[in-house]
């Protein structure tokens, strides 16, 4: 499913031609700042939405709101994932310090938001921990990445740490043998530099040296493209590719756009779709075996 956020409320597309299928009926005002979607135990699926003014969710095949629109303070990121027991959960990066959480069946507040970071969560992300249970990434403008057990509420080790810069963006990515690595971007805007950081997602070792890239916001998300994990990030309006473990460059794909995000295909390999300021977006599809990262693209 792909879905692309607008100003008048989130619009499905039909991921082969692009064309329009289905809007979703907005209850909010405030501008998106990011989509998911979570699978529930039937196998149908919840979009919920980070908006400047809150949260809402939708069922993803109908477009009928779940709940009313949940007004909070901003919620700048979004993710999705599914708890042992098969329940689907949303995460979001709240201005107020706090990564909330919602029942996707129900689309209301599940348990007690996650605290303990000192300034405003920016991005969050949703990993596999080795038990099977649910871990959530979360990056802030306290310069710290936080690692959380969904189910329990903790922290998992210490926090992760680059320069004095805000964490702007956290994705995941399942590299295979059960290890999953943490890609985190930190943005300087005095000195218009963003830096990525890779991390082991359970015992935060750096995989490898951080890196410069574009500093476009949205413009970082990691999937595995022609059997190989890339990262792809925007930069100068194009999108360009590394791989995710070297950080070696490859070929750029040839797409523009300001924001990136992938998806896996059924029938194997991987969608990337990418947006730009002035409203265009584009599609292209990989080869071989596909996966996407775990951010909050739908």
């Amino acid at each position: 499913m792909l879905v692309a956020g607008s100003a008048g409320g989130p619009v499905r597309l039909d991921a082969g031609t692009g064309r329009p299928v289905l809007e979703y009926p907005d209850g909010c005002y405030g501008p998106i700042s990011e989509l998911a979607a979570a699978e529930l135990p039937d196998g149908r699926l919840t979009l919920g939405a980070a908006r400047e003014d809150g949260f809402s969710a939708w069922d993803a095949g109908t477009g009928e709101p779940l709940v009313e629109p949940e007004d909070l303070n901003t919620v700048w990121g979004l993710a999705a994932g599914t708890l042992a027991n098969g329940r689907g959960l949303f995460a979001g990066a709240g201005n107020d310090h706090l990564i909330h959480l919602w029942d996707a069946t129900t689309g209301r507040a599940f348990g007690a938001p996650l605290a303990g970071h000192l300034g405003s969560v920016k991005a969050v992300a949703t990993f596999t921990l080795p038990d099977g249970s649910l871990g959530i990434a979360s990056g802030g403008d306290d310069c710290t990445v936080r690692r959380w057990d969904a189910a329990s509420g903790g922290q998992i080790g210490d926090p992760l740490t680059g320069r004095d810069w805000w964490f702007t963006e956290v994705t995941a990515l399942e590299l295979g043998n059960g290890r999953t690595m943490l890609a985190c971007s930190q943005l300087s805007y005095d000195e218009d530099v963003r830096l990525v950081h890779r991390w082991d997602a359970v015992t935060g070792e750096p995989i490898g040296p951080p890196f410069e890239t574009g500093v476009e916001e949205g413009g970082l998300c990691t999937a595995w493209i022609d059997g190989a994990p890339r990262l792809l990030s925007c930069e100068a309006g194009w999108v360009r590719q590394r791989g995710a473990v070297t950080g070696e460059p490859y070929d750029d794909l040839p797409l523009e756009g300001d924001v990136v995000a992938a998806v896996p295909l059924p029938g194997g390999g991987t969608l990337i779709a990418t947006g730009s300021r002035g409203g265009r977006a584009s599609l292209t599809s990989s080869r071989g075996p596909g996966g996407s990262g775990r951010r909050g693209g739908v």
